[in-house]
């Protein structure tokens, strides 16, 4: 049984390296998705045209990955330390960030249909990126409000600017 203790921190690095690794694993299996037709009767060319929508769906999520990427790089140079709570609600945008190649695919799909399988596609990928801002935030609201998880220089301000500035992302995702 695995006990809690409210002060226990750790050094964030181990945390940042598993994150990174997470962040490259789903940017690489994005590209998985991508195939050509199994008969290229028509062509290659063809065939590349008719891959659009993976391509389409691969473009926009590698960009979503690494905008998310990006920002939480910048919040790990603001956080020091991590504790229990913090490196759950890591876990959860994790969680979230390794099923985006596959709701990448379901996209991908539903552009191609035409019936209401499409908007239900269009909505569920946007649903699951939108749903990834809640343990971003969290994590970020969560590092900011405890000063002894941050790094001794980070401006309060900085960090009021910032919670507001993320509560951004998931707006506008939706």
């Amino acid at each position: 049984m695995i006990v809690e203790k409210e002060s226990e921190v750790y050094k964030s690095e181990r945390l940042v390296s598993y994150s990174d690794a997470i962040f490259s694993i789903a940017l690489t299996l994005l590209v998985i998705e991508i195939r050509l037709p199994e008969h290229l009767e028509a062509g290659l060319v063809s065939a590349l045209v008719e891959s659009w929508p993976q391509f389409l769906s691969f473009i926009i999520s590698f960009l979503i990955i690494t905008v998310v990427w990006f920002n939480h790089h910048e919040m790990f140079h603001n956080i020091q330390y991590v504790d229990y709570r913090l490196i759950i609600f890591n876990t959860l945008l994790m969680l979230n960030i390794v099923l985006i190649p596959f709701v990448a695919s379901i996209l991908g799909h539903s552009f191609v249909l035409t019936n209401d399988d499409s908007k239900l596609g269009c909505m569920l990928y946007g649903m699951w990126i939108s749903l990834g801002g809640i343990p971003f935030n969290l994590l970020w609201n969560h590092a900011s409000k405890n000063q002894e998880l941050l790094q001794k220089n980070v401006d309060y301000g900085l960090a009021q600017a910032l919670r507001r500035h993320y509560w951004k992302g998931p707006v506008l995702y939706l």
